[in-house]
């Protein structure tokens, strides 16, 4: 199942990384150049993983820099990434 942009914008509303309604973050602009800041974006990853229940390898956070690319990394790697317990 997809991941999808609306999904991703509610972690941003639990994570509580921002004050900015999470429907005013463009899918398609870094997330940095929208307020995120490196730690923000920890939170946003441990988030993430919390909530779709997926182990995100350190080696891809550089590469997840937008709500798309986050999407599409994580519908795509979900499988691969879901937590083993």
């Amino acid at each position: 199942m997809p991941v999808t942009i609306e999904q991703l914008r509610e972690i941003i509303a639990k994570a509580e990384i921002t004050e900015k309604a999470p429907a005013v973050f463009d899918p398609a602009i870094p997330l940095r150049q929208q307020g995120i800041d490196s730690l923000d974006m920890a939170t946003f990853v441990f988030f993430i993983e919390t909530e779709l229940d997926l182990s995100i390898p350190h080696k891809e956070y550089k590469r997840l820099t937008t709500l798309d690319e986050i999407a599409t990394a994580l519908t795509e790697n979900r499988a691969e990434w879901a937590s083993k317990k």
